[in-house]
């Protein structure tokens, strides 16, 4: 069957998911938003669906408007019942069972269902989410692409983390190999299109399967 067929556009990468992890506050810097409204513009003229945490606040709700606003499809995971005040109006909502346990849940759902993951700047969760898929990618439980949006040099510190666990004997591989780091988002997004562990044949296979997540 042919992509537009599959409603999927002549795009060649239109219909990959990306994992989207993103602040919840907008952060000191101006610069931040402009990065996360950037990539959303990105995603979007890519044809790539956004998978992100489903609410409308901080840096998540502006790379999610900024996808719509590009006529882009964004897909929120919520645990359900969660943040009612706070649900983004998403073209496709996903809700994981409530109560304990729940953020964990929402964090797998959204890295397995995704064909790469991008880390904005972000507080507890976003780094929670980007130490989960790198911990799977390092125990070769996943092999997709994992990018770092390393705007004004806010990750340097964390970089040095990684590299400092490989230092001191903690880590067989520099965990730093697994990422994709760039400060500009479209030279980021070009490297994970680029990727060779891109998984763009599973979200096709998606649409030829009836569209199952």
């Amino acid at each position: 069957m042919a992509r537009d067929e599959l409603g999927l556009g002549a795009h060649p990468h239109a219909g990959g998911r990306i994992a989207v992890c993103a602040g919840s506050h907008m952060g000191r810097l101006p610069a931040y938003r402009a990065a996360a409204q950037d990539m959303g513009h990105l995603l979007a003229a890519e044809g790539l669906e956004l998978l992100f945490g489903g609410t409308r606040d901080g840096l998540m709700q502006v790379v999610a408007d900024a996808v719509k606003a590009g006529g882009g499809k964004v897909i929120g995971v919520l645990p359900k019942g969660a943040w009612p005040d706070l649900f983004y109006p998403c073209d496709e909502r996903w809700e994981v069972e409530a109560g304990a346990g729940a953020l964990s849940r929402r964090k797998g759902l959204m890295i397995s269902r995704a064909d790469a993951v991008i880390a904005l700047p972000g507080g507890l969760g976003s780094l929670d989410e980007l130490t989960e898929v790198l911990t799977l990618v390092h125990l070769k439980e996943q092999t997709k692409p994992i990018g770092l949006l390393n705007t004004a040099s806010f990750y340097l510190p964390h970089l040095a983390l990684l590299d400092h666990l490989y230092e001191e004997g903690f880590v067989d591989v520099p965990p730093r190999t697994y990422l994709l780091v760039e400060r500009d988002p479209a030279l980021l997004l070009q490297r994970i299109l680029a990727h060779p562990h891109w998984l763009f044949n599973t979200s096709l296979a998606r649409h030829t399967t009836g569209g199952k997540p």
